[in-house]
C-alpha cells in the first residue's frame, strides 16, 4: 500500500510493505525475514540514486524497536550502509534490525494492529503512474508530444540504472510515475523490489 505522507514540509509517498507479506503466515507473532530483508534491499539500491529520471529514497520506517540500528545509519537511508557480509548476505546491522523487529512481533502477538509493518518514504509523485494517467486519460498525457517527452523521461531514466548496471525486471506503466517540474511533464522511474 502507498500513503500520502509529510516529511519535513514536504510531501512524500509512504509505501508500506504488505502486512499479508510482513507477518509469516498470517501470524502477528512471526516475520517473514526475507521481505524486510527484500524491502532494506530496495531502499539501499534506490537510496544510492540520484537522476531527475529515478524515484528518490528519503529514508525507511522500522518498528520502534529498532531506533537504536536507525543511529547506525542503516535505517536512515541505506546510503553508504557498507555491510559485513552476514549470514544469507545480509549484513550485520540490517540483521540486527530484523532481529529486533522479529522481537517486537513476538511481544505484541497478542496485540494485532500494534506492529506495524516497515515503510519506504519515497518522492511523492502527484500524477501518479502512467498507467493510471492513460485509463483516466488525464491531461498529463492528452498530447502527442507530451507522451514523447514522458517516454524519453523513462528511458534516461532505464539508461541511467543500465550504467548503474541494474536492471528494472519489472518495468512497465505501472511503475512509471509521473508529476511537474518547473510547469513540465515529467516521468521517473520507480519500485525498484525485483532489481
Amino acid at each position: 500500500d502507498v500513503y500520502l505522507g509529510r516529511w519535513h514540509g514536504c510531501e512524500v509517498a509512504v509505501k508500506c510493505l504488505n502486512p499479508a507479506l510482513f507477518f509469516q503466515g498470517g501470524a502477528p507473532g512471526g516475520i517473514n525475514r526475507g521481505a524486510v530483508a527484500d524491502l532494506m534491499h530496495e531502499t539501499d539500491i534506490m537510496g544510492s540514486l540520484r537522476h531527475p529520471n529515478v524515484v528518490w529514497v528519503y529514508g525507511m520506517v522500522l518498528p520502534a524497536s529498532t531506533t537504536k540500528y536507525k543511529n547506525e545509519g542503516v535505517a536512515v537511508k541505506g546510503v553508504g550502509s557498507g555491510g559485513d557480509g552476514g549470514k544469507d548476505g545480509v549484513d550485520t546491522r540490517k540483521q540486527n534490525i530484523i532481529d529486533a523487529i522479529q522481537a517486537e512481533a513476538g511481544a505484541f502477538s497478542m496485540m494485532p494492529g500494534v506492529l506495524r509493518p516497515p515503510a519506504l518514504v519515497i518522492e511523492y509523485m502527484a500524477g501518479g503512474s502512467l498507467k493510471g494517467a492513460l485509463q483516466r486519460k488525464a491531461d498529463i498525457v492528452a498530447g502527442p508530444l507530451t507522451r514523447i517527452i514522458l517516454a524519453l523521461d523513462a528511458a534516461k531514466g532505464v539508461e541511467y540504472l543500465h550504467s548503474k548496471r541494474l536492471v528494472h525486471f519489472d518495468l512497465k506503466s505501472g511503475n512509471l510515475l509521473l508529476g511537474y517540474r518547473d510547469r513540465r511533464p515529467i516521468c521517473k522511474v520507480a519500485d525498484f523490489g525485483l532489481a
